[in-house]
């Protein structure tokens, strides 16, 4: 069984993480409430919490809007935006949004922030409201989908939500905040990814995944992992090499699934209990939530600085717009940063 070699300590269990197209963050989800930053190579930057009030609120989710970390908290009342020093930039209460306290979930569209919860005004409902990065409510879509929408994606055009109680996935056009239709997955559907043409969901229920095209919300297929039971809130994510990598949390590994044909290719030893993986342009990542590390596939020794401004080792031609991690010019458009060679 290949393994992720690479073990980077963290001081509390990672929940979830988020790359900013330079560095990795790390969010605890426990009451101690930490926001960790640390380099490509494990180098802990910072550790954040009681400046930016997350300290005691379960913080459980992260997004990247190119100039701040967004937050949510699962027992918090306020969005929060961090820095990417680790101060705090903004707080933004849910209730203005209609959000119910709970878990709340992120996709940046390039633009706005779009945001999936609770309707706080019909308990049972969902809905995701898209924002301006200052915080101004921009659009409300209802999702009529019961218990919680516990992902929300961006595939460069739509919005999808995974809606884990009613067995179903949510589309929504962004531009125009226009609920498409609501398309059957799997058992209990938890984390999404997007491959360029299709989507990735992964049901919780039966230790499955589910590829359904993009276009016509059609399922392609139904595919076995590991075991993800119990992985509640998870993140999984598509490379550039045609695969999908699905964290199984019971198992201690990382499942590797060719995005064409469903197979899995390889079954990937990690830390313990791991919930998450994100690519860092190059490398997937791991968070183990039981024994506070991060692993990943990246080589122990770092490769050698690049001496250009576009970093050779980074092709973002097949990756996911989702994935993108974005920069802002002087006349504040966001567009991908420049550490990504564009081809």
């Amino acid at each position: 069984m290949p393994t992720f070699d690479t073990i980077y300590p963290l001081p509390f269990p990672s929940v979830w993480l988020q790359f900013d197209g330079t560095d990795m963050w790390s969010i605890d989800g426990t009451s101690s409430g930490t926001l960790t930053k640390l380099d490509l190579i494990g180098n802990i930057l910072g550790t954040f919490g009681p400046a930016l009030g997350i300290t005691g609120l379960d913080p459980l989710v992260l997004s990247f809007d190119g100039l701040h970390i967004w937050i949510t908290c699962f027992s918090g009342t306020d969005l929060i935006l961090a820095n990417l020093d680790g101060s705090l930039f903004a707080t933004y209460p849910i209730a203005a949004y209609d959000l119910a306290t709970g878990t709340t979930t992120f996709a940046f569209d390039g633009t706005d922030m779009w945001v999936t919860g609770p309707r706080a005004s019909v308990p049972g409902g969902n809905i995701s409201v898209k924002l301006s990065i200052a915080g101004a409510l921009l659009s409300t879509t209802f999702i009529t989908a019961a218990g919680p929408s516990i992902a929300t994606l961006f595939d460069g055009t739509n919005i999808w939500t995974a809606n884990s109680f009613d067995n179903t996935v949510t589309k929504i056009i962004a531009v125009s905040s226009t609920l498409v239709a609501t398309y059957p997955a799997g058992n209990f559907p938890g984390a999404l990814a997007y491959d360029g043409v299709n989507l990735w969901v992964t049901n919780e229920g039966d230790n499955t995944v589910t590829k359904i095209l993009a276009a016509t919300g059609a399922i392609l297929g139904n595919f076995p992992t590991g075991n993800s039971s119990g992985n509640y809130y998870t993140q999984i994510v598509t490379d550039l090499a045609g695969s999908v990598w699905i964290p199984n949390g019971p198992d201690n590994t990382v499942s590797q699934i060719d995005t064409v044909t469903g197979a899995t290719t390889a079954l990937w030893s990690t830390g313990t209990y791991p919930i998450g993986t994100v690519f860092d342009g190059t490398y997937i990542w791991a968070s183990n939530n039981n024994d506070s590390t991060l692993s990943t596939n990246r080589p122990l020794a770092p490769p050698p600085p690049s001496t250009s401004l576009y970093n050779p080792r980074i092709n973002t031609k097949n990756l996911p717009f989702h994935q993108l991690p974005f920069c802002v010019t002087d006349n504040q458009l966001r567009k991908p940063c420049p550490l990504f060679q564009l081809l």
